[in-house]
């Protein structure tokens, strides 16, 4: 009888993790496909006629952004997080070497290898990201950044974030904790008109 409670314990601690994994998984992926209908019917709601496509002008004061010439305002998209691999400050080491003392103090190093940084997505500004019909622009107290639709090569839309990929250098990421659906639309379609 004990032997059987001992393994009922043990199971228990075996098969909890792995069920809450599970029912976290779940649902992200029930938020996740949420996300997708939302996307979908923001992407029907912009459609004025086939193959038309209108979006509504936001007046630029309402959100204190100053247009370039001739520029309008499609989309807001506030509490961005901009992410950037950054060095988390520890170091990996890899290959042989030899060292031997030769006074108190002082070493003899022989050998071959290599150090390399660690890095890991750092937050690195908080603000907001703006689509107008000439650029992405994102803006925060820390960092501004304007990327033209010009240079953009495409975009990928995230249950979580949004990745920008320029034509040259590295991609843009972006964070949120708040889906915003229209504003992906938004940005879906000005990707696809340039593009």
């Amino acid at each position: 009888m004990e032997l059987i409670i001992i393994l009922l314990i043990l199971y228990c601690l075996y098969a909890l993790p792995s069920l809450f994994r599970s029912m976290e998984f779940n649902k992200n992926k029930d938020a996740n496909n949420q996300y997708k209908t939302e996307l979908v019917a923001a992407r029907e709601k912009f459609f004025v006629e086939e193959g038309k496509v209108s979006f509504p002008v936001i007046d630029p004061n309402d959100y204190s952004y100053r247009p370039v010439a001739k520029e309008s305002l499609l989309a807001v998209h506030d509490d961005i997080n901009r992410l950037e691999m950054k060095s988390t400050g520890r170091y990996t080491t890899s290959g042989m070497s030899v060292s031997v003392p030769l006074t108190k103090g002082v070493r003899f190093r022989l050998g071959n290898g290599s150090i390399r940084t660690q890095k890991a997505l750092q937050i690195t500004a908080s603000g907001r990201l703006l689509i107008t019909d000439k650029a992405i622009i994102y803006e925060s107290s820390e960092k501004n950044e304007r990327i033209p639709w010009g240079q953009i090569s495409d975009i990928e839309l995230l249950f979580d974030g949004y990745k920008i990929f320029k034509r040259s250098g590295l991609p843009k990421m972006f964070s949120f904790s708040k889906t915003n659906a229209n504003f992906a639309a938004i940005m879906d379609f000005m990707l696809r008109r340039v593009g």
